[in-house]
């Protein structure tokens, strides 16, 4: 079953969707959105004054909300928000605590969920010749240095994807946002295990799955055009096409043990949701969805029985697609 979302970020589980409104995080219930009166079932807080968020992205269960907010990208503050009652901590460096008029600014450049939901990993800049990485436990305030990385990878906005082995991470700017790196749980350094060889060109990364095995990426060419997913093998660096039958770079998601992805691609039949066992590449489904296949690939998330797929570029009739798996 296909619907459409509601105004703004559905949670994983499909059941509840955050607004962002200036200062403001909403959370409600999305079964009862259509019949309530605009504030009905809403829980809401407040961030502090001149905080404006830049990121915003559920935990895998949906029970947290990571945002990043700050006056400019130089003085960010990190905020977890529990879903729920919509109670606000702060991440600072001294730990994860109740949020101040003035809460600990950090000079983010990248942050996101680590693929249990146990913790925030955290890429903050740097002046010297590398940086720290780090994660944040929201439960008990520890914060732990995971790996470091070069002043070139660490400034340039990596996108990041975390799993049980270790994170994937590919620069969004920088000298060269064309290799694909991998930082192995317990190593300090990164390690190089694919790269786009076009001059001017570089890699968008999509996803990698839980155990940590494979990562998937597609390659844009210097003038930006996307071309189709690729999979790379963490341990040896083999490539292969994951679709054979579409150039199509879309969203993708792995279930909890890897043994199944949900892809989207732009096939001759249309813009389809594809659910793919990982190991003999059979499709186990193929949906159809009411809308045009994006410039950007949607960020798709899949919790129990149920996939969102978030539109990153502004072009479907809502925000989000809501899919039920049966």
């Amino acid at each position: 079953m296909v619907r459409f979302g509601p105004e703004g970020i559905p949670s994983p589980a499909g059941d509840r969707t955050v607004r962002l409104d200036g200062r403001r995080a909403c959370f409600a219930p999305i079964d009862e959105l259509a019949d309530a009166p605009a504030d009905a079932q809403e829980v809401c807080a407040t961030l502090p004054p001149g905080d404006v968020t830049s990121f915003a992205a559920f935990s895998p269960d949906g029970s947290s909300l990571l945002v990043v907010a700050g006056p400019d990208a130089q003085h960010d503050a990190v905020y977890i928000i529990d879903s729920a009652s919509a109670d606000v901590r702060v991440i600072g460096q001294d730990g994860t605590v109740a949020p101040s008029v003035d809460p600990h600014r950090w000079d983010l450049s990248s942050a996101s969920w680590a693929v249990d939901g146990s913790g925030v990993v955290l890429v903050p800049h740097t002046d010297g010749v590398d940086g720290p990485v780090v994660t944040a436990d929201p439960r008990t305030g520890r914060l732990t240095e995971v790996g470091r990385l070069t002043a070139d990878l660490a400034n340039g906005t990596p996108s990041i994807w975390s799993t049980g082995r270790g994170l994937a991470l590919v620069g969004s700017s920088g000298p060269d946002p064309a290799r694909l790196w991998w930082l192995p749980a317990g190593r300090t350094a990164p390690v190089e295990i694919g790269r786009f060889p076009e001059a001017g060109g570089s890699l968008h990364l999509v996803a990698a799955d839980p155990p940590g095995r494979i990562v998937l990426v597609c390659p844009r060419a210097a003038d930006g055009r996307l071309g189709g997913l690729v999979a790379i093998v963490v341990d040896t660096g083999q490539t292969s096409r994951v679709l054979k039958d579409t150039a199509s770079c879309g969203g993708a998601v792995f279930s909890p043990d890897g043994s199944r992805a949900v892809l989207t691609a732009g096939l001759p039949g249309g813009y389809s949701l594809l659910v793919v066992d990982v190991m003999s590449g059979r499709r186990v489904l193929t949906v159809p969805l009411p809308v045009a296949e994006p410039a950007t690939p949607p960020y798709l998330t899949w919790k129990g029985d149920t996939v969102v797929a978030l539109d990153t570029g502004g072009e479907w009739p809502t925000p989000s697609l809501i899919i039920a798996l049966r």
